[in-house]
């Protein structure tokens, strides 16, 4: 384990920043909110669910590969998961949509 675990913060910031801002140009902050909280039937919604989907699986797909390329400790993780929700705050999303994309999030990542 390497002490010097602060000269990564840099990258994982942007790194963060990066998916956030992604994520953010392809799914509304209401697409999320719906996402967790919808359950209707309409043709519409579902097809919005699977848009929503798909682009968190690539999110979930990313923070692997970056987890692995980098070699994040348990801080690195905790910092990318905290950089990652704090942009997307400031991007629109309300917070009760944030904390459920972040427990997803951490559910499917190992």
């Amino acid at each position: 384990m390497s002490l010097f675990f602060w000269k990564k913060n840099k990258g994982i910031d942007i790194f963060a920043n990066k998916l956030a801002n992604e994520l953010f140009s392809s799914v509304q902050p209401q697409s999320i909110k719906d996402y967790f909280h919808a359950s209707s039937k309409d043709k519409s919604a579902k097809k919005n669910k699977k848009n929503v989907d798909a682009n968190i699986q690539g999110i979930i797909k990313q923070i692997q590969q970056f987890r692995v390329t980098h070699s994040l400790g348990t801080y690195g993780k905790a910092r990318l998961q905290l950089k990652f929700n704090e942009r997307l705050k400031e991007l629109g999303y309300d917070k009760d949509s944030v904390s459920r994309l972040n427990e997803f999030i951490l559910v499917n990542t190992p």
